[in-house]
């Protein structure tokens, strides 16, 4: 018999055994997407405490096994963060909505800490802790936002870019992803 005969011969019988060559595991702790100048709205001048709310959505086509429905695992997220040259001492609290994914409530909360380590930057980490954001991958690669600043957020538009930082831990059908 030819070598390639062989291989082939090889391959399926490997493929036999729960198909060991055509699956990839792939788990990175921390892949951090990012939403670039992102317009906020401006709060009410002269009103006290506020809310200012928008939504926006992440790009998760650089995260593995994105958009392929044979794709089985977690996605979740470790931390979201809002950076911009404005200035944001005065938000005070701030609520993440994922409404594709969690429908019942917030899935992260911030307070302010105190001292306020940089009044540009706000960092969240999850409230619920292990909520799986796979659906988001698998369909369509994106994941949907809604961002509520209470406080006293700034009176006129500005721009910030929000981070978001995933921990996946995925199994990607190599047959179908190739395809």
């Amino acid at each position: 018999m030819g070598k390639s005969l062989w291989f082939a011969l090889l391959l399926l019988v490997a493929s036999a055994c729960g198909d060991p060559l055509f699956f990839a595991q792939v788990s990175e702790p921390k892949i951090c997407i990012q939403a670039v100048n992102e317009t906020v709205p401006a709060a009410p001048a002269g009103v006290g405490p506020a809310q200012v709310t928008w939504q926006g959505s992440f790009d998760l086509s650089q995260v593995p096994g994105n958009g392929d429905s044979d794709t089985t695992g977690t996605v979740t997220i470790l931390s979201l963060e809002i950076d911009s040259t404005t200035d944001m001492s005065g938000v005070t609290q701030v609520a993440v909505d994922l409404p594709t994914i969690v429908t019942s409530g917030d899935y992260i909360d911030y307070t302010v800490p105190s001292p306020l380590a940089d009044p540009n930057s706000i960092l969240m980490t999850p409230t619920v802790p292990n909520v799986n954001l796979l659906s988001a991958l698998t369909n369509g690669g994106t994941l949907p936002y809604g961002i509520t600043l209470t406080g006293t957020p700034p009176t006129q538009a500005w721009q910030a870019n929000v981070t978001a930082c995933l921990s996946v831990n995925v199994e990607v059908n190599l047959l179908k992803a190739s395809k």
